[in-house]
């Protein structure tokens, strides 16, 4: 098989112009004079580096290709523009490189630079000004670089330079290089190999690829293999890994984190020679500003230089601009795969930075702990009983084969086709419950049996957790044909990334280890704003686990009273935490009364405890009784989502403060969805027994109430 990895001399260019030599070819627009071309016999002399081409530029080129620099020409719209601008060198410069470059293969233009000869007095500004212009990497001897001007304009930006020794091997100095190359603010050619064969690219990669490929692309840096071959290269552990790696893996590795100062010394470390092993590899942190933080793997072997996103399945692409880079390598000589699970296997227990994880609220089932040493649950929110015993098992084998913590969501009732739409109380508690999880610095993955509506997307966007879901499609096979989701176990399962990023992971058809790892982030960047951990430590604490609320409030309550104010801007749901404030300034005797509530083993003892404590409200001053109403309605909200005690008690202190019947009434009706038909007998005998012991006065208020509780609309 031939392979155009060298460009052909055109016969449409005359070969007075293009003249090949020992290591590329050499452009001119005159012909050799007779007694023959200096620059020409320098071309012929360059030493040879394997898999590039050198493209040298002729008497009176480089002039002309500077006159081009300095009208701000670059090659997308200057050597590829035929014009009359300009004296007749640069015309006939401008057009003798386009009609040369264009009719090279991409796959031979990734492997040219321009090469300097001796004639060339070039300072880095003047070098990168030519790459800019012909839109390939100039090489320079070092030693004939002049010092920068500060006069001609900033110095050239560190990551767009190479070095390289006397073998043409990268190194991290410029001070020590033999060579120096410069690499264009954009390139002819960005990936080479998106549209070749797989025929192609497999020849390809039986060699090496060249050291120093830097691609610059816009806001985008390419580094080592092509994409079009990385990608095929590295396609097993790029699908098979199934997690994004994180700056936490860095310090896992066992070796040293150091810092790099640029692309190009970066490239250098990976390029180093490999004396005693088949493979170099390495993690490299690279911090995109306001994209955040990227870790990749370089990987050094019979390949060349490569990165690897293990976020996106895909070789990497580093970000223009940037700020920090580290890299850490990775010990051992086991394949990439092995290499990676190793470090999910340093994450042992012991080695964990976790704090203890709270006991889940109530609402939150533990259906099985699973894993080494059981150290992880899958855990259910929501009407969960429609799901077939199958699924839940699938689940807690992925959950224990992967070692993930998983939260299994239920539709918003049993039914063959689980409602799209989620439940006031599903949702706070699942809020409540990855604020646990973000305490404590672990994340899990959440499991959705049926579709997701915005508002829990929106939760689990709030603390960067991914999803698992039902992909959806042609009707019959997961779509919403008929009104509703369709759904069966034949269906695929698909991972949502943390805010909808994308996963390395194609849909499966069953829910695996590898889905979930790779839906699962570990680098938590949620969106919440970080509190003191004195009182994220409060919040975190379960309604229901009255005996540590009492003691957090023995220990530390007046310093949990001064972090009160900062609990409003957490960025949370309003609700999720209105008990925890309450409590911080209640009275002892409503304490009481909203710990005994959330202690009580029933919904009827719930509204028992909280309305049996009406009468001693009633009675105190306007101001006082407002503010214990307030009180205790607070205590209904969050996971305990006691909607029916709450709307009685609203509805009572607006009649008491002299709000008209009517205004109570919607007041009741508003809370339509907690007062089902079967449960109200029970709400207006707990009424009916409360109500003589008010004074006799206020005793028509609570008749008054439970009237419109017997007369609320169905939903």
């Amino acid at each position: 098989m031939t392979i155009p990895l060298t460009p052909r001399i055109m016969d449409a260019i005359c070969l007075d112009h293009v003249i090949p030599t020992g290591t590329g070819v050499h452009l001119q627009i005159e012909p050799p004079t007779a007694d023959g071309s200096p620059l020409l016999a320098e071309a012929n002399d360059l030493p040879g580096n394997d898999g590039i081409t050198y493209l040298s530029l002729g008497t009176g080129m480089v002039d002309a290709v500077r006159d081009l620099a300095g009208s701000a020409v670059g090659w997308q719209d200057g050597i590829r523009t035929a014009g009359e601008a300009g004296p007749p060198s640069v015309r006939r410069t401008r057009a003798l490189l386009y009609q040369f470059l264009r009719g090279i293969p991409p796959i031979a233009l990734d492997r040219m630079v321009v090469h300097s000869l001796g004639q060339d007095v070039l300072g880095l500004g003047d070098a990168a000004a030519q790459a800019n212009v012909i839109g390939l990497p100039v090489y320079a001897k070092a030693a004939g670089l002049r010092p920068h001007d500060p006069a001609a304009g900033p110095p050239v930006d560190r990551d767009r330079l190479l070095a390289f020794d006397r073998e043409m091997r990268p190194t991290t100095s410029l001070d020590d290089a033999y060579v120096v190359g410069v690499v264009p603010d954009r390139h002819w050619v960005t990936d080479p190999y998106a549209d070749v064969s797989d025929e192609i690219a497999a020849e390809v990669l039986k060699h090496p690829y060249p050291f120093g490929r830097m691609v610059f692309d816009g806001d985008r840096v390419h580094l080592g293999l092509p994409a079009g071959l990385a990608d095929r290269a590295y396609a097993r552990p790029l699908r098979e890994l199934g997690r994004p790696l994180t700056r936490e893996d860095l310090s896992r590795t066992g070796t040293p984190v150091r810092g790099v100062d640029s692309y190009g010394e970066l490239f250098a470390r990976m390029a180093a020679p490999l004396p005693d092993a088949a493979a170099r590899y390495a993690l490299v942190a690279v911090d995109g500003l306001d994209a955040g933080t990227s870790v990749y793997l370089g990987v050094h072997d019979e390949h060349g230089v490569s990165f690897l996103d293990f976020s996106t399945g895909h070789t990497a692409v580093f970000p223009r601009a940037r700020g920090g880079i580290e890299m850490a390598e990775l010990a051992g000589d086991a394949e990439i795969l092995g290499l990676l699970r190793d470090l999910d296997g340093s994450r042992t227990p012991e080695a964990s930075t976790r704090r203890p994880l709270a006991a889940p609220p109530s609402g939150v089932r533990v259906h099985r702990q699973v894993g080494r040493d059981e150290g992880h649950a899958v855990e259910l929110i929501g009407k969960v009983g429609s799901m077939p015993d199958r699924f839940l098992e699938q689940v807690t084998r992925a959950a224990g084969d992967g070692e993930q913590d998983v939260i299994v969501i239920g539709g918003g009732r049993p039914a063959a086709r689980p409602s799209a739409q989620s439940t006031r109380g599903d949702r706070l508690r699942l809020e409540m419950r990855l604020f646990q999880y973000y305490v404590s610095g672990a994340v899990p993955t959440v499991v959705a049996w049926g579709d997701v509506d915005k508002p829990v997307l929106d939760i689990l966007d709030r603390y960067h957790v991914p999803l698992v879901r039902r992909t959806t499609g042609a009707a019959g096979a997961g779509s919403l044909a008929g009104g509703g989701l369709s759904l069966n176990l034949d269906n695929l399962w698909e991972a949502r990334g943390p805010e909808g990023s994308a996963v390395s992971v194609p849909p499966q058809k069953d829910i695996t280890p590898a889905l979930l790892r790779a839906a699962t982030d570990r680098r938590r960047e949620s969106n919440l704003t970080r509190l003191p951990e004195r009182l994220l430590s409060y919040l975190s604490l379960p309604l229901n686990d009255t005996s540590a609320i009492r003691a957090e409030l023995a220990e530390h309550g007046p310093a949990l009273r001064e972090l009160r104010p900062q609990i409003d801007g957490l960025g949370v749901d309003p609700d999720v935490f209105a008990a925890h404030a309450r409590f911080l300034g209640m009275t002892q005797d409503l304490l009481d009364v909203g710990l005994g509530v959330h202690e009580a083993a029933t919904a009827e003892e719930r509204h028992e405890r909280i309305l049996s404590a009406v009468p001693g409200l009633v009675v105190k001053e306007p101001e006082a009784r407002r503010t214990a109403f307030e009180d205790l309605a607070s205590i209904t909200l969050g996971t305990l989502d006691d909607g029916a005690s709450r709307a009685i008690l609203r509805a009572v202190g607006m009649r008491l403060d002299g709000e008209s019947r009517e205004k109570v009434e919607q007041e009741i009706f508003r809370h339509a969805a907690y007062l089902p038909r079967e449960g109200r007998p029970n709400l207006l005998r707990i009424l009916a027994a409360v109500a003589p012991q008010l004074p006799e006065k206020y005793r028509p208020v609570l008749d008054e109430v439970a009237i419109h509780v017997a007369d609320c609309p169905d939903l």
